[in-house]
Parts: C-alpha cells; sequence; structure tokens
C-alpha cells in the first residue's frame, strides 16, 4: 500500500495515499457541512466568501498605504534573488540579502494574513475544514497498517494528536495537490544560504566555518540554546551566473 510511515515524540503511524473513494466521501462530508451552514446560517452568521469580498471590498479594506507596501515588498523580494542570481558579490552580502528577502516576505505575509483571517470564517473554509478532518481520519492507520489510528475524526485534534494531524495533513494535500511539504528549503533565499553553509539542514542558523549554531546576526548561541530558524515558503534558485567571493579567503 502506498503511503509514508510518521514518526513523532515515540509515535508511529502510517499515512496511505488517499484513494478515489476516500475523496469522494470528504467531499461529501465537505458538501452536508456547507448545507448545514446555510441552512442555520441565522444562527452562525457566516459569510460565503463571494459575500466576503463584496464586504471587504465595499470597505475598501486594503487601504492605499497597504497597496504601496505590498508594492515596494514585492520588488524588495524580486531585486534581491535578481542579485543572488547574478552574483559576482562576496558572501556575506549574499546572506544579508536573503536575510532581508525573508523579512519582506514576512511583511508581505503579515499584510495579506488579514484578508486571510476573514476567510477562516466563511462557510466554505469551515466546510474544507472538516473534509480535510475527515479526509486525514481516513487515510492514517496504526503502525502495522492494521486499523484506523484514531477511533473517530474528534479524537485528532485533541492536545496530544495535533502535531501528529498536521504532518499527516501535510503529507495528504501533498499527494493530493502536488504541494512541497518541505516548502521552506524550497524558497530561493533558503537554498541560496543553505548551499553555501549558513543553515543547516533544519535551516538553523550556522557558523559556515564551524558548523556552531548562530543567531541571525550570526552570533554563536549558548550551549544547550536551541538557536535560530528560518520559516518562510517557496521555490527554486538556478546557480549563480558569477562565482560568489568568499572574503574569509
Amino acid at each position: 500500500m502506498e503511503g509514508k510511515l510518521i514518526n513523532l515524540d515515540g509515535k508511529s503511524v502510517f499515512v496511505r495515499k488517499p484513494r478515489k473513494q476516500d475523496l469522494e466521501n470528504a467531499e461529501r462530508v465537505y458538501n452536508t457541512k456547507v448545507a448545514e451552514l446555510i441552512r442555520n446560517n441565522d444562527e452562525n452568521q457566516l459569510l460565503t466568501r463571494s459575500e466576503l469580498e463584496k464586504f471587504l471590498e465595499a470597505r475598501a479594506f486594503y487601504t492605499n498605504e497597504d497597496l504601496e507596501n505590498i508594492t515596494s515588498t514585492q520588488k524588495t523580494i524580486i531585486e534581491g534573488l535578481e542579485k543572488l542570481k547574478k552574483g559576482g558579490i562576496t558572501l556575506k552580502e549574499g546572506r544579508q540579502i536573503c536575510l532581508d528577502i525573508s523579512d519582506a516576505r514576512r511583511s508581505l505575509v503579515d499584510i495579506l494574513s488579514r484578508r486571510q483571517s476573514y476567510d477562516f470564517a466563511t462557510i466554505e473554509s469551515v466546510a474544507e475544514f472538516e473534509r480535510d478532518k475527515y479526509l486525514v481520519f481516513l487515510c492514517v492507520y496504526t503502525e502495522d497498517n492494521d486499523e484506523r489510528y484514531w477511533m473517530a475524526p474528534e479524537d485528532m485534534t485533541n492536545d496530544d494528536s495535533v502535531a501528529l494531524y498536521d504532518l499527516a495533513h501535510k503529507y495528504i494535500t501533498h499527494q493530493i495537490y502536488g504541494v512541497d511539504e518541505n516548502l521552506d528549503k524550497s524558497l530561493p533565499e533558503n537554498k541560496w544560504l543553505l548551499k553555501y553553509g549558513f543553515v543547516d539542514e533544519n535551516l538553523y542558523f550556522i557558523d559556515r566555518k564551524t558548523g556552531v549554531k548562530t543567531d541571525r546576526s550570526g552570533k554563536e548561541v549558548a550551549n544547550g540554546e536551541e538557536g535560530e530558524k528560518l520559516d518562510d515558503d517557496l521555490s527554486f534558485i538556478d546557480n549563480p551566473e558569477e562565482p560568489f567571493v568568499d572574503e574569509d579567503v
């Protein structure tokens, strides 16, 4: 059976690839939830996504300042990636450009996530959560793959199962939509930092010569401290066209 064994905090589960019947069953859960919410909407007072768009548009949800910030932040990311692709600068400069890009992405996410926070309260979003929860329930089995890991969908979101649920959901999302399970590592600036030894495989900052964990500024962290980690999202960087200059040589 095609799938993946997931280990977390001493627990092991087998997540199988969703089958056509699983997807159909999960879609029925979605449709049933949508119908229920529409039927009882006087009590729930939820908007559909189309109603939400009209609501936000009527209230000029994004100010001119927000729109200018979005444009300038996107420009910072694009220009930074162009500099990395071209090369011909010192590795120290390249590292700083990567951090600037990372900050810009986070700033952009902060602005755009305000819109996303409204979407969480739409009828479709609530129904999608129920659909995804049921799909994870159908696909997660015990390690020996002989029975479902959870007795009911409600068991997946208790305190002991949330992290395991998230990992299983990531895998299933990847199988259905082709979404990268390791989006952080696929970001161009993170690939660059990893390639030139400024972060380790888990994206923690390290000294590129000694491998010792550092903070974001490059200062070595005290023994026992976890250090700082990059936490972004996205795509691919080509090899630079000009070599980077190692100022430590």
